[in-house]
């Protein structure tokens, strides 16, 4: 494998994994049952299939490490490293921001190639997957705990995961979510914990009301 495939490889395979991700994150693992026949990878199929059967995850990273070990070529070993840390991670219930940090943590790529791959990733037509309407988020100001309006919409996307990996909930209760056109995260006074939604949100966007006591380090 050249370094010219490897990146081709991973471009494609980095957002198979979120969707991957995503699926598992949304349904479960054993949603991803249908999913693994259509991969093209004997090793991550194996994988997923362990992982969907409820391996135990030393026994399912003892497998892919001893079949990793054969590979010679840099650039393969990399890729079949890639995967192996995404079925494990895969298994974890990992977020979806945190998996993409680590994947790219594994690659060996210039931030050119990051950015151009990034960019695919965080403008695929079903990311985020539960935006709510424009309609939902007309909240009156004296309603409004906090605020964020983004200008960056990977950080948007990334900042709505992290919130439902960390509350449960794809919708919780009094977080609003805007949409491609109007990035905007709206905390509510209905919300039962304003200071640990801010706390997972602050430094992501444009602050327009937020509690400025707040002790982000704690």
């Amino acid at each position: 494998m050249t370094r010219k495939q490897f990146i081709s490889m991973f471009s494609g395979f980095v957002i198979k994994a979120i969707m991957l991700s995503s699926k598992r994150i949304k349904y479960g693992i054993q949603a991803l049952e249908e999913e693994v026949e259509d991969l093209d990878d004997e090793d991550f199929k194996m994988g997923l299939r362990m992982i969907i059967d409820e391996v135990d995850s030393g026994i399912v990273d003892e497998i892919l490490s001893n079949k990793l070990s054969f590979e010679k070529n840099k650039y393969r070993r990399m890729y079949k490293t890639i995967l192996k840390r995404t079925v494990m991670g895969i298994q974890e219930g990992l977020s979806n921001r945190i998996l993409c940090f680590l994947l790219f943590s594994l690659a060996d790529l210039t931030p050119k190639e990051q950015n151009k791959i990034e960019w695919e990733i965080f403008n695929m037509p079903d990311d985020p997957p539960d935006e709510t309407p424009d309609e939902s988020i007309q909240v009156d100001e004296e309603d409004i705990t906090a605020r964020y309006d983004f200008t960056s919409l990977r950080q948007w996307t990334m900042a709505i995961e992290d919130i439902q990996y960390a509350t449960g909930d794809k919708n919780p209760k009094g977080v609003l979510f805007g949409n491609r056109s109007n990035q905007t995260i709206i905390i509510t006074k209905d919300c039962p914990n304003p200071d640990r939604i801010i706390k997972i949100i602050t430094g992501e966007g444009k602050n327009a009301e937020t509690s400025g006591d707040l002790d982000l380090d704690e």
